[in-house]
Order: structure tokens, then C-alpha cells, then sequence
């Protein structure tokens, strides 16, 4: 497998790590996108999660992870823009 380096796929596979609740550090992201072949750092996931629109949540225990905003009904979280 090459490395990628669209734009465009790798903000769906961001968007489906989002979607499943995978991704509570943008270390953690990058790490996992870096296994599914994509080339990325930290600050490339910082640019893509401002641009998808996510936010960074914080559930009752205190635990981080980003999310999009409409799925904060879901859960009872504070929210915080990184």
C-alpha cells in the first residue's frame, strides 16, 4: 500500500473516525491514519478537523474527543473549539 496524500480521502477517513468515536487526541488520529496509509502530522489533523468542522468534546469522566457538533445532542458534554 502507497501513501496517500488526497486531501479529499483523507478528510473521509477522518470524518469516519469521527463518525465511530475514534478519535479522542489528534496524536491518536494522525497514528491511525498514519496505519491506513495516509501521510500526516499532528498539524495536518489540526487543519483537517477545523475544516471538516469538528469540535473537541469532553464527556462526564473528563475523557476528550472530537466530534461534529450535531452529534452533541447525543451525549452530555461540554464543548470547546481547539
Amino acid at each position: 500500500m502507497g501513501v496517500s496524500k488526497d486531501p479529499k480521502s483523507r478528510r473521509e477517513a477522518l470524518k469516519q473516525l469521527l463518525e465511530v468515536g475514534l478519535a479522542p487526541s489528534q496524536e491518536e488520529i494522525c497514528a491511525e491514519l498514519v496505519k491506513q496509509g495516509f501521510d500526516v502530522t499532528q498539524s495536518t489533523i489540526s487543519r483537517d478537523l477545523r475544516f471538516l468542522g469538528s469540535i473537541r468534546i469532553i464527556n462526564a469522566k473528563g475523557e476528550t474527543n472530537y466530534q461534529f457538533p450535531e452529534k452533541l445532542a447525543e451525549y452530555n458534554v461540554s464543548a470547546s473549539a481547539f
